[in-house]
């Protein structure tokens, strides 16, 4: 009786670290920055901590347990740590836990130095007293902004085209919004692009309804 739990110990202990093997493995297939590979990080070590649970026996439980807690929240603070930092050598902005006015702020054509630990606020120019190039490019900001907010990974080296193009791929934009970003890069490129008030106005209503 006695040989068969530990046969059966055994076994349990290989499933709980074949399982951490591939929490480990499925986990490589997402974004640093992505919170569902942290998640299978910490299923990771959850089986690990089961198959110790196995090694220790019951004694060890209550041990294991509170060490599993306590690395949990090392884990995720540390994680959430490295995620950001990563991010942030990559340029890479997620929609998850922004905050401010906008990310994409380029139709204000103004470029300021911020001093590190100062929050300044760029001045911006209001709807009214813009150009009709600044406006599409304003609607343009604003479209970009919302998909970061809804968890689109945004480079700062993107392109509209390229931004276009992912948007599409992922589903998140149709073919209609092809206009808007065609637009754009007439205001944004050409100085002798002739913008019309009627374009604006087709522009936001793509806009609105993206």
């Amino acid at each position: 009786m006695k040989r068969k739990k530990t046969y059966i110990k055994i076994v349990i202990c290989i499933l709980f670290l074949a399982a951490a093997v591939i929490f480990t493995i499925v986990s490589m297939e997402y974004e640093p920055s992505d919170s569902t590979r942290q998640w299978y990080q910490i299923l990771g070590a959850i089986c690990i901590a089961g198959a110790l649970m196995c090694v220790f026996g019951e004694d060890g439980a209550k041990g294991l347990k509170k060490a599993a807690q306590n690395f949990r929240s090392f884990f995720q603070g540390f994680a959430k740590k490295i995620a950001h930092k990563i991010a942030s050598m990559f340029g890479i902005h997620s929609g998850k836990g922004y905050k401010g006015t906008g990310l994409i702020t380029d139709y204000q054509d103004i470029s300021i130095k911020v001093k590190r630990n100062a929050a300044q606020k760029k001045p911006q120019k209001r709807y009214k007293d813009m150009n009709n190039s600044e406006r599409i490019r304003y609607f343009y900001g604003k479209l970009v902004n919302r998909q970061i907010k809804k968890g689109f990974l945004f480079r700062c080296s993107f392109t509209a085209d390229e931004i276009e193009n992912r948007l599409m791929e992922d589903k998140k934009i149709s073919s209609s919004s092809h206009i808007l970003f065609q637009t754009y890069n007439e205001a944004r490129y050409d100085i002798k692009a002739d913008i019309t008030s009627e374009d604006v106005e087709k522009i936001k209503k793509i806009y609105k309804n993206t």
